[in-house]
């Protein structure tokens, strides 16, 4: 039970009245079912991000050239951590690089990222570039590492514990100590004044690149939703997709239905579906006991003749959960009200997923606390001013508004 007070304020007196209290006591009524949720309000995120790990050589090929061509399924195969797409990692990762995947709309968001325990400033006038590599730890200046500037092998100077670097106009650095590479990039700085200052270059630090690409570049246009976001083993799970050509008109073939471990799985067929209308496929399947828990699987939609994806993928977490208490809450848009001004109020319920409950009803009285004025010669005041039944939205935030008729001409 919930307890809401709002005042309500009489406009001959500048807003500024005596005050009558009017407790809102709500009642909940809960009928608890879990069933589709309007498909119109899906994710267009996947809820797991993946964190895979990367060589040296694939790592420099990304900064040095943009070479993300070369980042296929081939290279990250199993991945070493995943985490909550919308809470971020809050791990410290080892040195080494590091490629972040997810989706994101119609495409695969990579980010590379690299954690080095190297870094390093320049100096550079008319004569010379000088690189001083470090350690970050404890700042002590790096001696026995291999620096290279484009192809040439950068030279160690004992008198300037440097690393003596050729004259150019742009270049790419690699510092490799033992299994570790860190790498910068080098340009002319186009502003440099010697009479202003020494730094004829500026030194740029490479540890973090992103990239989009459509998995599924010659997919049509449409959408897979699920009835939940996450599923216990043997549950049900149910989807609706539909499918459009590259024109934009309903898909009307069969097609058939795929579920892949992951991004990069082997996937598994699971039926042939036809049309229930034209563009529009449903189906539902038991989730098996050979399915491992707590990872994330994805529905595919191909052509039957080719294999080809019809759509973007979609994807649930299958988890051995525990469903939490519901929730529920309400308010009013705002504390205070004029006469003749109707009262609003605004009501919501939640389960163990963050979504909105179905088949769920609220039922709200108002009731008088007491009464300080009253401003006619007769006045009848009912102990409750007003009641209302009605179901809670099942997309957002339900509106129930108390008309001002239901209030007596009382303070």
């Amino acid at each position: 039970m919930k307890t809401m007070k709002t005042t309500i304020l009489n406009p001959e007196k500048n807003h500024l009245p005596k005050v009558k209290y009017v407790w809102a006591i709500l009642l909940f009524f809960i009928t608890v079912k879990y069933t589709a949720q309007n498909l119109l309000h899906c994710r267009n995120t996947s809820y797991y991000t993946y964190i895979f790990t990367i060589d040296n050589k694939l790592a420099k090929n990304i900064y040095d050239i943009d070479g993300w061509e070369t980042i296929t399924e081939k290279n990250l195969v199993l991945p070493i951590d995943s985490f909550l797409s919308d809470s971020g990692y809050k791990k410290q990762l080892p040195v080494g690089h590091y490629v972040f995947v997810n989706a994101f709309n119609n495409n695969l968001h990579y980010e590379l990222k690299s954690i080095n325990s190297i870094d390093a400033y320049l100096y550079a006038d008319r004569k010379r570039i000088l690189f001083f590599p470090y350690n970050k730890n404890d700042l002590s200046p790096i001696t026995n590492a291999t620096v290279q500037l484009n192809k040439h092998k950068a030279t160690f100077d004992k008198k300037t514990n440097a690393y003596k670097l050729k004259k150019t106009k742009e270049g790419f650095i690699t510092v490799a100590l033992n299994n570790e590479q860190a790498y910068y990039s080098i340009e002319k700085n186009e502003n440099w004044d010697e009479n202003r200052s020494p730094f004829k270059y500026k030194l740029k630090g490479l540890f973090r690149r992103k990239y989009y690409r459509s998995k599924y570049n010659d997919s049509n246009n449409g959408y897979i939703a699920f009835n939940k976001p996450k599923y216990l083993p043997k549950d049900t799970v149910k989807f609706k997709a539909l499918v459009l050509t590259k024109k934009g008109k309903y898909y009307t073939d069969s097609v058939d239905v795929r579920l892949t471990k992951g991004y990069y799985g082997t996937p598994q067929y699971l039926t042939t579906l036809a049309p229930v209308s034209p563009g529009a496929y449903v189906y539902q399947f038991v989730l098996g006991d050979s399915l491992s828990l707590n990872e994330r699987y994805m529905i595919e939609i191909v052509n039957t003749k080719t294999g080809k994806l019809l759509i973007n993928t979609n994807d649930f977490l299958l988890e051995d959960y525990q469903l939490n208490q519901t929730s529920y809450y309400i308010k009013n848009d705002k504390e205070n009200y004029a006469k003749g001004e109707p009262v609003t109020f605004f009501a919501s319920g939640k389960d163990a997923n963050g979504l909105n409950l179905l088949d769920t009803r609220v039922e709200l009285k108002l009731k008088t606390d007491y009464v300080q004025t009253y401003r006619a010669n007769e006045v009848f005041v009912p102990d409750v001013l007003w009641q209302s039944t009605q179901n809670l939205d099942p997309l957002g935030e339900t509106k129930i508004v108390v008309p001002d008729s239901v209030f007596p001409a009382a303070d």
